[in-house]
């Protein structure tokens, strides 16, 4: 869908949108209504860059002799460290490590999880709803970023090991 309707908008259109355009219409409503081999019409709204028209002028530059004011803050390292820190999270390039390779504090991991209630004996007893579980889950090692006991346990697991990991969820207050 948002292949066509950045066609229809760039395109036909002429527009150069600005982040991704909205249907007017839910989809539901809109796929109730459509029947294949037949011209459909749908409205999206989307917000587009705008166009700029510089006043009529005497002079051949009118913004020159425009002057500005602008005032910066200090600068703070311990902001821009975790400014960077978090892109080079945000854009690491991960790659594929040979098994049985041991998992460390900042590496990442894809693990496929099973969830289980347990008893104070730590007994498993029955599965834990899907949000508590899955197939091919990104988990990055660092502290207070998941469930208390996950990364923890997951740190010094060989790359391929199966593992069980105790892990405890925040009570409700």
């Amino acid at each position: 869908m948002a292949k066509l309707v950045d066609v229809a908008v760039k395109e036909e259109h002429k527009l150069d949108p600005i982040g991704q355009p909205v249907t007017l219409i839910p989809l539901e409503t809109l796929a109730e209504s459509f029947v294949p081999g037949k011209d459909f019409t749908m409205g999206v709204k989307c917000d587009v860059w705008p166009t700029l028209k510089w006043a009529e002028s005497e002079e051949e530059k009118p913004y020159h002799g425009l002057s500005g004011k602008y005032s910066r803050k200090p600068y703070d390292e311990t902001k821009f460290n975790l400014a960077m820190k978090d892109l080079r999270d945000r854009y690491a390039v991960l790659e594929d490590m040979p098994d049985g390779t041991k998992l460390d504090w900042g590496d990442a991991c894809t693990v496929n999880m099973v969830g289980y209630m347990s008893n104070d004996a730590g007994d498993k007893l029955e599965p834990l709803p899907n949000t508590a579980s899955g197939e091919n889950v990104e988990v990055v090692l660092g502290k207070g970023r998941y469930m208390e006991g996950l990364v923890e346990g997951l740190v010094g697991a060989a790359v391929g090991e199966t593992k069980t990991v105790q892990t405890a969820f925040p009570e409700v207050r």
